[in-house]
């Protein structure tokens, strides 16, 4: 459609047709996406595939929404980074961050300082196997910002939570640094935990749950 007739439609019947944008393929940062707009700086800030692009992925803008075409019902479907222009970190947009009852599990029987992000990031982590009390720790705020983690009881043992040294767990407003959280060992019993970035934050939880005094 020409631009006149485009202009006369708008102005005369106020209709016009609806405009497609189609995007283009692209490797970005070695990720394949449908690159549908690239800001003034030349990071991608609106893009989708079927594979969300790796996290520490370069060149998504700070902000950049990922839409995952091939989502499933009941599936997050848009992403956001949450990373930087250097080392992406896409994270799914939701109303309250949390972990679905399928989520995979991660089973810590015993006290683990292991700090993997990859073994917390929207897991249900279970003290399955425990003989005891077990002492778990959590990763650096700073590498879990938009992170949501499950902790559940699985075995009758109480788990503490423990943030790393000087950062913060959050509950019912009580968030003094360095001090781990406490779950009592009741099967049934468990935690969830939201970070932001900055601080880890209990977003819900059954049964007893407590601060280190």
């Amino acid at each position: 459609m020409s631009l006149d007739k485009w202009i006369w439609n708008f102005a005369k019947r106020r209709t016009v047709p609806v405009l497609g944008t189609y995007g283009e393929s692209r490797t970005v940062g070695g990720n394949t996406v449908t690159v549908f707009q690239i800001g003034t700086t030349n990071y991608v800030t609106i893009c989708s595939g079927t594979t969300i692009p790796t996290n520490a992925s370069a060149d998504f803008a700070k902000g950049c929404i990922f839409i995952k075409t091939d989502a499933g019902t009941g599936d997050a479907a848009i992403y956001q980074n949450l990373g930087s222009t250097t080392s992406c970190l896409f994270m799914p947009i939701t109303p309250v961050p949390y972990v679905p009852a399928n989520a995979a599990v991660t089973a810590k029987g015993a006290t683990d300082t292991t700090v993997a992000v990859a073994e917390w990031s929207g897991l249900n982590v279970t003290n399955t196997g425990a003989s005891g009390q077990v002492d778990l720790t959590l990763p650096t705020a700073a590498s879990m910002i938009g992170v949501a983690t499950r902790v559940q009881i699985t075995v009758a043992q109480i788990v503490h939570i423990l943030p790393q040294t000087g950062e913060k767990i959050f509950l019912g407003g009580d968030g003094v640094a360095s001090k781990y959280l406490a779950i009592a060992g009741v099967v049934g019993n468990y935690c969830d935990i939201y970070c932001d970035g900055t601080d880890y934050l209990v977003t819900g939880y059954s049964g007893v749950v407590t601060k280190e005094g």
